[in-house]
């Protein structure tokens, strides 16, 4: 999740003792985990998505991904962003 979204906030953060085993003080993975590909390189390179959809889904699922249910985008919000009406593109192939 760190990954993804970044550090938890700090009330979280500070309880996990064991954070030094896989993150550096500059959040850089630094775990021992061979599966430290993200989901989007993933869908890239099995020609799922075509890059241009991928970074739309990224931005899509940062924004709905937060820690914080206050910050999460709504699917209100998610309408009215342009870049994520593809038209007649599939996003999936």
């Amino acid at each position: 999740m760190v990954k993804i979204l970044g550090k938890s906030p700090e009330r979280w953060w500070s309880k996990w003792k064991n954070s030094g085993q896989y993150f550096d003080e500059a959040l850089k993975w630094i775990g021992d985990d061979p599966h430290t590909v993200s989901l989007f390189e993933e869908l890239v390179d099995r020609k799922r998505l075509d890059a241009v959809h991928c970074e739309q889904l990224e931005e899509l699922l940062t924004r709905m991904l937060r820690y914080e249910p206050d910050e999460k985008v709504t699917a209100e919000d998610v309408e009215k962003i342009e870049s994520f009406h593809w038209g007649d593109s599939p996003m999936i192939s």
